[in-house]
């Protein structure tokens, strides 16, 4: 991932002085977020760092670390520089290779630099994905809608959570959703490798979609990401009143495999590298558009503008 191919910014620590301007903007922090840290690297780039240096390389290194496993990210650090106004440290995050950079005072992460002739919110990679949708893909919304919204998953992973409390929160919260113009549908997309509990954890949900509760089950285990042991999924069950004899049995054969197996497939054929990986879709005209990790909202507004133009 380049500096020029993204333009999320995430913020490790915002100081009090921002603390009113997010209150304000809190259904749209990520962008909130973005405006203000780019607005702070335009002063460090023009005007030099605004930071003294308080940390070394190697410390800054440690301290992103630190900070991202705490978010349960699993990440392993690769190297850490000193770029003259920034540390720069690499990570491998989900096998991906993600740059971040963080102030010369130790005090601010900044996950991205924002290229000034680029609006934020543009997607980044609009062009035609070969997508299906099944005819048991879980949607949510109008089944009719012009464009779909579709993500790969994985419920044991910490930025899938994000999104689905922020961004998707936000998609469901909007009129284009209330309005018929989007649906939503969820895709299975387990990082196994990393996440040893998403497999049964996806296979679980596809369980209790057997039994008319996907979307019930979907939001229990990612407000419950911490206990998703096979005892959990099947208390799960018991606590959103499923037969929990078929759900069991359903959960410990393995009968749901295949439906993971294939929207893994799916994922892969996409394009996805990583979670949470959306893929926008006009039925209509065939477009679509990519976004890649918890984008915010606005993001997947502008990706459903792009697929609409002629």
């Amino acid at each position: 991932m380049s500096k020029e191919d993204t333009v999320t910014i995430n913020v490790g620590k915002i100081k009090k002085p921002l603390k009113n301007f997010q209150k304000a903007l809190s259904k749209n922090y990520w962008v909130a977020s973005t405006i203000i840290l780019a607005i702070a690297l335009v002063f460090v780039i023009v005007n030099g760092s605004i930071f003294e240096s308080s940390i070394s390389a190697e410390e800054a290194g440690q301290k992103v670390i630190d900070f991202a496993n705490a978010q349960g990210a699993n990440a392993e650090l690769i190297k850490s520089s000193d770029n003259g106004q920034l540390f720069e440290v690499l990570l491998s995050i989900q096998g991906q290779q993600v740059p971040v950079y963080v102030t010369k005072d130790g005090e601010n992460l900044i996950t991205t630099l924002i290229p000034l002739n680029r609006t934020v919110g543009t997607p980044t990679n609009p062009t035609n994905i070969e997508i299906t949708i099944e005819s048991n893909d879980p949607v949510a919304g109008d089944q009719n809608a012009q464009v779909s919204i579709i993500e790969f998953s994985d419920f044991q992973c910490p930025f899938c959570e994000r999104a689905y409390s922020t961004s998707v929160a936000d998609l469901k919260n909007s009129d284009a959703f209330k309005n018929g113009e989007i649906n939503f549908i969820y895709k299975h997309f387990p990082l196994n490798s990393i996440h040893p509990l998403a497999q049964k954890a996806a296979e679980a949900s596809v369980c209790a979609q057997n039994q008319g509760k996907f979307w019930e089950y979907h939001d229990k285990l990612f407000e419950n990401q911490q206990a998703l042991e096979i005892a959990n999924l099947k208390s799960y069950a018991t606590q959103l009143g499923l037969n929990t004899a078929q759900f069991n049995t359903c959960l410990d054969s393995g009968a749901s495999k295949d439906k993971v197996a294939r929207d893994l497939e799916a994922a892969t054929t996409a394009g996805g590298t990583g979670t949470p990986y959306f893929i926008i879709y006009n039925k209509e005209n065939k477009k679509t558009a990519s976004l890649s990790g918890a984008v915010p909202y606005a993001q997947i507004e502008a990706a459903v503008e792009s697929v609409k133009v002629e």
